[in-house]
C-alpha cells in the first residue's frame, strides 16, 4: 500500500472519530465507510479440547469487507491465549497476507479449564475490543488437581456438545469406513456451491469429541472508545512509543531515536519523531525474539529525553464469560483417554530443538560496502581512539566545538559539512562522541566509514562512522541515560500443515489430531483431496472441512471413520 492509500485511509479514521466517539452507537456513518475501517478476521482451530503440553494449531483469515481485503493493510496479526478474567498464558505475532497459521505449545503448568483465543491486528486495537475475533478452547491438565477459578464474570453453561454442522454443497468422502492402525486414508471432497469454492478451505482430523466449538458470544469491555492511536503494519513488525522529557513528561517533537536489534549481525535504525512525539520503527518480517536497545538524544540543554515503548499487545481489559469444565461421565471418559495418550505420546516423542529463522541477516552491515575500513590489529598500537584517526583514517576529523569534540566526515560533497555523521559502536547509536574517543583502542576491532551523505528514513546523515568491538560488548562503553534495554517478541514461525511422519514400530503414535491444514485447494469443479495415516489410537476419528464463502459466512462438513 502506498503513502497516498494510508493518508486517505487515516482521514477516513480521523473524520469517523469526529463525528462520533462510539463505533457501536455510530448510526451516522455511511456503511460503505465503516467497511472501508473496519478489519474483520476468522480464528479457527484444529479443535477445542486440548491437554497441557500440546499445540493448538490455528489459522487466522481476513473476513473484512472486500474494499479492506482488496488494500494491503496489516500485514501483522496478534493472537493471545487468555483466562476469563484477562490474564495472558501466550502471545504470538504472525506474518499476515490475508491469513495467518501456526502453533501455540501449551505450558505444564497451565490449570484445567476453559480459556480463550483472541486474534487481532495493531489497527483493530483503535476499535471497541467487541470487533477482535475470539474462540473457546477447553484445557485439561493431568498433571495438577487445580481448576481454574472464576473472579466473578459471568457464568455461563457448556451447552454445545453438539457435532459440527453439515452445510449443504459440501461433500466429503473416503474409500471406506473402518481402518486399521497407521494405515493410509485418502480423503476426497467435492464442494459444488461456487460460493465455497473461492474461500479457502482448511481440515482437521481429530478423536470425534475434541471438536466442539463454542464461540465467545457474549464479550464486555471496560473501555469500547474509538481511538487513532494505532498505525496500521502495512509493512512488517512495528515498534512503537513516545518520546517525553523526563522533567515535565511534555512530549518531545522532532527528537532523534536510534534503535538496534542484538543478533548475529545487529540492525540499527534511526529516526525523529512525529509533532507528538511518537515514533514508529518497522522491523519487516524478522523473526524470534531478540533483545533491543532504545535511545533518545535531547536538541537542547536541559532536555532528558525518557522513552516510553508502547506495549505490542492489546492491554484493555476484556472480560469474557465464564464457562466450567464439563465432567459429566460422557466428557470425563474423553478427557481421561486424551490424558493419557497424549503423555504417553509426549513421553515418546523426539525432542527436537527448535530452529527459529534468522531472517534479516546480512554478510555486511546494512550501509553496506564501506568506502575505508580500518583494522585495529593491521598496525602500530597507538595510545587512543584519537590518535587513530588522526594517522590511518584519512576523512574523519575530530572537531572541537567550545570545550566538546565531536566527529565529522569530511569531503567535497557539501552536505558533509552540514549534517552530522551517524556514529556507532555494535551497531548502536552513540549520541555523545567523546565516549567513542574515550574508549580503549585495545578493545575495538575494526571501523568503518560511509564517506558520502547517507540517508536513513527521514533522517540524512554526514556519513557514517561505525566501530566494532572485540566482543560485542560495545568496548565497555557507558550507554545513555536516555536509553533502555527491551526483550521484544517479534514474528513466531508460521505452520500451515501439520502431518507428520509416522514414527517407528516401537514408538507409539498417539497424536490426538492426525492431521491439519489450512492450504487445500479445488479444481474448476470443485473437487479436491488430501491424505493422512492413522496413528496407533482406536476409535471414532471425524475429518472435518471448514471454510468462509465470498459473502464471509463460515460452513463446515464432517465426515466419520472408524479406526480399529
Amino acid at each position: 500500500m502506498n503513502t497516498k492509500q494510508i493518508a486517505y485511509y487515516l482521514a477516513i479514521l480521523i473524520t469517523f472519530l469526529f463525528v462520533e466517539k462510539n463505533l457501536m452507537a455510530q448510526t451516522d456513518l455511511p456503511e460503505v465507510k465503516k467497511q472501508k475501517l473496519i478489519e474483520q478476521i476468522w480464528l479457527t482451530t484444529d479443535r477445542q479440547i486440548y491437554c497441557a503440553e500440546e499445540s493448538i494449531l490455528f489459522s487466522i483469515y481476513n473476513n473484512s469487507a472486500r474494499p479492506m481485503q482488496r488494500n494491503d493493510w496489516s500485514q501483522v496479526v496478534y493472537i493471545d491465549l487468555l483466562t476469563p478474567d484477562g490474564e495472558i498464558i501466550e502471545q504470538q505475532k504472525l506474518n499476515y497476507s490475508r491469513k495467518a497459521s501456526g502453533k501455540i505449545k501449551l505450558p505444564r503448568w497451565v490449570l484445567t479449564g476453559n480459556y480463550y483465543l483472541r486474534a487481532y491486528t495493531r489497527w483493530m486495537r483503535n476499535f471497541p475490543s467487541q470487533l477482535q475475533d475470539y474462540k473457546m478452547v477447553s484445557i485439561i491438565n493431568p498433571f495438577r488437581q487445580e481448576l481454574l477459578e472464576s473472579n466473578g464474570q459471568q457464568s455461563l453453561q457448556n451447552k454445545n456438545h453438539s457435532s459440527p454442522k453439515y452445510t449443504p454443497g459440501v461433500e466429503i468422502e473416503t474409500t471406506k469406513q473402518n481402518y486399521i492402525q497407521r494405515e493410509q486414508v485418502t480423503v476426497g471432497y467435492t464442494i459444488a456451491e461456487p460460493n465455497y469454492q473461492q474461500g479457502p478451505v482448511l481440515a482437521t482430523v481429530v478423536r470425534k469429541g475434541t471438536e466442539q466449538s463454542q464461540a465467545a458470544s457474549v464479550i464486555n469491555t471496560t473501555n469500547n472508545a474509538t481511538t487513532s492511536e494505532f498505525i496500521p503494519e502495512t509493512r512488517g513488525v512495528s515498534v512503537s512509543g513516545t518520546v517525553v522529557n523526563e522533567t515535565d513528561s511534555l512530549p518531545l517533537p522532532y527528537t532523534l531515536v536510534g534503535l538496534t536489534v542484538f543478533k548475529d549481525n545487529p540492525e540499527n535504525l534511526n529516526l525523529l519523531t512525529n509533532e507528538n512525539g511518537r515514533f514508529f520503527f518497522d522491523l519487516g518480517n524478522l523473526k524470534g525474539n531478540y533483545e533491543l536497545f532504545i535511545s533518545s538524544k535531547g536538541k537542547e540543554e536541559g532536555v532528558h529525553p525518557l522513552i516510553l515503548v508502547d506495549n505490542d499487545f492489546e492491554t484493555r481489559l476484556t472480560t469474557l464469560p465464564f464457562v466450567p469444565i464439563d465432567f459429566s461421565p460422557k466428557y470425563r471418559e474423553l478427557y481421561e483417554t486424551l490424558s493419557f495418550t497424549s503423555q504417553v505420546h509426549q513421553l515418546y516423542q523426539e525432542q527436537q530443538a527448535q530452529k527459529q529463522a534468522q531472517k534479516h541477516q546480512k554478510e555486511a552491515a546494512f550501509y553496506g560496502t564501506p568506502d575505508f575500513s580500518l583494522d585495529f590489529d593491521a598496525y602500530i598500537e597507538l595510545p587512543s581512539v584519537e590518535e587513530y584517526l588522526h594517522e590511518l583514517v584519512p576523512r574523519v576529523r575530530v572537531k572541537k566545538n567550545h570545550t566538546r569534540k565531536t566527529l565529522a566526515v569530511t569531503g567535497a560533497d557539501p552536505e558533509l559539512s552540514i549534517y552530522s555523521p551517524l556514529v556507532l559502536i555494535d551497531m548502536v547509536s552513540v549520541f555523545d562522541t567523546e565516549k567513542i574517543l574515550a574508549l580503549d583502542p585495545k578493545r575495538l576491532k575494526k571501523m568503518e566509514v560511509i564517506s558520502q551523505p547517507y540517508i536513513r528514513g527521514d533522517i540524512t546523515y554526514g556519513g557514517i562512522i561505525s566501530f566494532f568491538s572485540r566482543k560485542g560488548d560495545l568496548a565497555g562503553l557507558d550507554l545513555p541515560s536516555a536509553g533502555r534495554f527491551i526483550s521484544y517478541k517479534l514474528l513466531a514461525e508460521t505452520q500451515a500443515t501439520f502431518q507428520p511422519e509416522l514414527p517407528g514400530e516401537r514408538i507409539p503414535d498417539l497424536r490426538n489430531c492426525l492431521f491439519w491444514s489450512s492450504e487445500l485447494t479445488t479444481d474448476k469443479q470443485g473437487t479436491g483431496s488430501f491424505s493422512f495415516h492413522t496413528g496407533d489410537n482406536t476409535g471414532t476419528y471425524l475429518i472435518i472441512l471448514q471454510g468462509i464463502n465470498q459473502n464471509g459466512k463460515t460452513w463446515q462438513a464432517s465426515h466419520e471413520i472408524q479406526i480399529q
